[in-house]
């Protein structure tokens, strides 16, 4: 799946500063995870995930602990 110009928007900070990089993860709670990749060998936080409502074209960005209870949700299958 594209990454939508609704998750763009929200991701438009890190965008700029390491470039345009998302995983797509499928569908959780019937919302589509992206996932921000940032470069190789970078050291960062925690990780930016960005859940898509396409019905509603609406997106919820996901970091800190609620990003890795949601990493583990939908690495669980």
């Amino acid at each position: 799946m594209d990454t939508p110009h609704a998750v763009l928007d929200k991701a438009r900070g890190l965008i700029n500063t390491y470039g345009e990089h998302f995983a797509y993860h499928g569908v959780y709670q019937d919302k589509h995870v992206f996932q921000f990749v940032f470069p190789a060998g970078m050291k960062t936080g925690f990780p930016y995930f960005y859940l898509y409502d396409e019905f509603l074209c609406n997106v919820e960005v996901v970091t800190g602990m609620k990003a890795l209870k949601l990493w583990a949700a939908i690495n669980a299958n």
